[in-house]
């Protein structure tokens, strides 16, 4: 009889050996990145293509992201967006957090449907948002000091 400790130990330690061991970093590692048949645009003097779609491994990446300190999740996922390298030439030519939300915001409507909004579109958005984080953020705390209950003046 097996007991839940040796099933454990059984599957942290995998038989490595090439028949049974299917080491999928190692795969995916090797595989070419992939072409970008989505919409163009131009950044720095070159022109990007987005990809096609935004399949399941986009949401990952955000969800990942959102409670992440690592800054290379940062990288992994405009990597998937805009391609490996798009991060250096982001920071190599001074991108700034504003520019950053305005072109991932861009990117993610074009892709979800291609042409439907432009830059200045996405900027203002951005901006919208960044004013209503703002508002929630300058809100100032309800008092906690006691008010008089009657309607008399003092």
């Amino acid at each position: 009889m097996t007991t839940d400790d040796q099933l454990d130990n059984e599957q942290a330690e995998p038989d490595e050996s090439p028949e049974q061991f299917a080491d999928f970093d190692a795969f995916f590692a090797e595989q070419p990145e992939p072409v970008r048949t989505g919409m163009p645009f131009r950044l720095y003097g070159r022109e990007w293509r987005l990809p096609r779609e935004l399949g399941g491994m986009f949401a990952l990446l955000v969800q990942r992201l959102q409670a992440s300190k690592n800054p290379e999740d940062v990288r992994t996922l405009v990597g998937y967006l805009f391609g490996r390298d798009a991060l250096d030439t982001f920071v190599a030519h001074g991108m700034d957090d504003p520019q950053f939300g305005t072109l991932l915001l861009w990117a993610t409507e074009n892709i979800r449907k291609p042409g439907s909004m432009t830059v200045a579109e996405a900027d203002a958005e951005r901006q919208r948002r960044d004013a209503a984080k703002g508002k929630a953020k300058a809100r100032p705390k309800k008092s906690t000091a006691k008010r008089p209950t009657s309607g008399a003046r003092s």
